[in-house]
């Protein structure tokens, strides 16, 4: 493979609607620290690739043995992650160091506009992502967005307004689109 996709946490500060990631609190299980570094190792030593992505839950939310998400990014400064994130997470110490480390971009999770976005992820979510995006912004941090196309919002992403909105006046460097997996 040319990279492998990581879920280190099914934790989630969010419940949003549809999500795939079914973060219940009482079942929610993340991987072993030392699980995380034994696979990307095999992904950096037998596959020869310096490229993942990293899904959840919230990946920064993981916790294990005193290790956070941002120390797996610190221990491969040679490996590029891609994170899917809900964005809420991102205050101004996450960003700087990202901004110092380098290898990580965000792709944050929008279902549109803010009425689409605090309907699916809850309300005053997307104020929450657009101050995480100032941050990140900031400090120089790439990021793009990530939406989820369904009947709530496939009018929306059918208008080119919504791709200027994004990548003219909120500064996303890119954008994922996704089908809906309901559960």
């Amino acid at each position: 493979p040319s990279f492998i996709a990581i879920s280190p946490t099914q934790q989630c500060n969010l419940q949003c609607i549809g999500c795939y990631a079914s973060s219940d609190k009482e079942t929610c299980q993340s991987l072993p620290f030392e699980y995380i570094t034994r696979i990307i190792d095999d992904v950096y030593e037998n596959f020869g690739r310096r490229f993942v992505v990293v899904s959840g839950g919230e990946p920064f939310m993981y916790k294990q043995n005193n290790k956070t998400i941002m120390d797996v990014f610190e221990h491969y400064p040679d490996v590029f992650f891609l994170v899917f994130t809900n964005g809420t997470l991102i205050n101004k110490t996450i960003a700087e160091q990202l901004s110092k480390m380098g290898n990580v971009a965000l792709s944050i999770s929008v279902e549109g506009y803010e009425q689409e976005t605090d309907y699916r992820r809850g309300v005053g979510i997307n104020e929450k992502i657009r101050n995480s995006i100032d941050n990140l912004k900031n400090y120089g941090v790439a990021f793009g967005i990530s939406v989820t196309a369904t009947c709530k919002n496939i009018d929306i992403l059918l208008n080119e307004d919504f791709y200027k909105y994004y990548f003219d006046e909120v500064g996303a460097t890119f954008m994922w689109q996704f089908q809906i997996m309901p559960i």
